[in-house]
């Protein structure tokens, strides 16, 4: 049942990240978050847990969107 309350609040940083949050997508089976970073990268986050899962590095620009 669909209520509308907040079941739970993710910050969507590793500790000390200061970079901008561009884009936050969650998978199509709902277990996965990606989110792109000013800092040129893209992280992915276990979406039950919160935990970070890994952080994608290479892109030489910023990653102003991110799709799963």
């Amino acid at each position: 049942m669909h209520t509308g309350k907040c079941l739970k609040t993710m910050y969507i940083h590793k500790e000390g990240e200061t970079s901008a949050v561009y884009s936050v997508v969650i998978s199509f089976d709902n277990t996965l978050i990606a989110s792109s970073h000013g800092n040129r990268t893209i992280m992915l986050w276990d979406i039950i847990t919160g935990k970070h899962l890994k952080t994608l590095h290479g892109h030489t620009g910023r990653v102003w969107s991110v799709s799963i």
